[in-house]
C-alpha cells in the first residue's frame, strides 16, 4: 500500500512538472510569434541614440570579429553564429564594447563568454578570466571595477557589496531563469546604484510567466529613460540624455 502512494504521489508530481513545461513552452512561443511580427530594425527608429548603437554597435563587425578573437584565446567553444547561444554572447559583447563600461556585474545561469571576452579585450590575464565559473549555487557572479575582477567570492552579499562601492554600476545584467526571490533582490540592490550613463539588461524575459511578470514590474520604475525590449533581452538605459520616457520592439541586429 505504501508503495502504490509512493508511485502516486510520484507519478502526480511528474504529470504537474509536464503540464508547467508544457505551459511555459507555449507562453514562450505566444512571445516569440508577438516579437517576430512586431519586432522593429534600426530604420524604424526615429531616435539617434538607438539609431547610432544600432549602426556602431549591434551591427558593428569588428565587434564579432573580436569576440571570436578573444573567445578563442580564453578558450571558449566557437559556435555558428546562427545559433541563439552564440547570438546572445555577441549582442552582449556588442553592447560591452559600445559603451565600454568600467563597473559591471553579472548575474546569470551560465558562464558569460560575452563578460569573459570583454575582460580579455582589456588586457587582463587568460588566467584570472577562466577562474571566473559558477559558483556553489550554480550562479555565474562575476565581474569588473575600474581594471580590476569583481569575484563571487566578493560579491557573496550584494547588498554589503553596494554599499560599500563609491561609483555607480554602469553595466549590470540579471538572468530572470534564476529563482525569483534572489533576482528581485538583485534589483533592489542595484538599482539605487545605476547612474545616469548606466544600462541594466534582465536575460530570458520571456523564459517563463514569472521571468516577463519580473520584466513589467521593472518597467514601471521611474529610473530609466529608454527600454529595448530584444526578446532575449530587455535591456534598460538610465541616460542623461533629455530624451522622452520610450519603449521600443526590436531586432537583435
Amino acid at each position: 500500500m505504501t508503495r502504490c502512494r509512493e508511485k502516486l504521489y510520484f507519478c502526480t508530481r511528474l504529470s504537474k512538472q509536464r503540464a508547467k513545461e508544457y505551459m511555459d513552452t507555449c507562453f514562450f512561443l505566444k512571445k516569440y510569434l508577438k516579437h517576430f511580427f512586431g519586432a522593429k530594425d534600426e530604420y524604424a527608429l526615429h531616435s539617434p541614440f538607438m539609431f547610432d548603437l544600432f549602426v556602431n554597435g549591434l551591427k558593428s563587425k569588428s565587434f564579432r570579429k573580436e569576440f571570436r578573437t578573444f573567445g578563442s584565446e580564453i578558450g571558449c567553444k566557437q559556435r555558428s553564429l546562427l545559433l541563439p547561444k552564440n547570438r546572445n554572447d555577441v549582442f552582449l559583447y556588442s553592447l560591452l564594447r559600445y559603451f565600454s563600461p568600467r563597473h559591471i556585474l553579472f548575474f546569470s545561469s551560465e558562464r558569460e563568454s560575452s563578460l569573459l571576452c570583454y575582460l580579455a579585450q582589456n588586457k587582463l590575464p587568460a588566467e584570472e578570466c577562466n577562474s571566473l565559473s559558477l559558483n556553489s549555487e550554480k550562479v555565474f557572479v562575476a565581474g569588473y571595477d575600474h581594471g580590476k575582477i569583481v569575484g563571487s567570492n566578493v560579491l557573496q552579499s550584494v547588498e554589503a557589496y553596494c554599499s560599500d562601492i563609491s561609483t555607480d554600476i554602469d553595466f549590470a545584467l540579471i538572468d530572470c531563469s534564476l529563482p525569483k526571490e534572489p533576482v528581485l533582490h538583485y534589483i533592489d540592490c542595484l538599482l539605487p546604484h545605476c547612474g545616469n550613463e548606466s544600462v541594466l539588461i534582465l536575460k530570458n524575459i520571456y523564459h517563463d510567466k514569472a521571468c516577463d511578470a519580473i520584466f513589467r514590474r521593472l518597467k514601471t520604475d521611474n529610473k530609466w529613460k529608454v527600454c529595448a525590449d530584444f526578446f532575449s533581452f530587455g535591456v534598460f538605459f538610465m541616460t542623461s540624455r533629455p530624451l522622452q520616457r520610450q519603449e521600443y520592439l526590436l531586432c537583435k541586429r
